[in-house]
């Protein structure tokens, strides 16, 4: 899907105050707010973050099911 690739190729916006999904409307919001993609998924998992550990260029999330 060429619009999918978009967001997974080198030249896909980047960063924490980037809105990845601005152009992209293949999704939904679940019950409790979170928003999935609904195109090309199996399934989706929504858990409680328990903790977050910063790493250089990423964050590491710690989470409940």
């Amino acid at each position: 899907n060429p619009q999918i690739l978009k967001y997974l190729s080198a030249s896909a916006p980047i960063g924490r105050n980037v809105d990845k999904f601005k152009d992209y409307n293949n999704t939904k919001r679940s019950q409790n707010g979170v928003l999935y993609i609904t195109e090309n998924t199996n399934a989706y998992i929504s858990a409680y973050v328990k903790q977050e550990i910063e790493l250089s260029t990423h964050t590491l999330f710690i989470a409940q099911l």
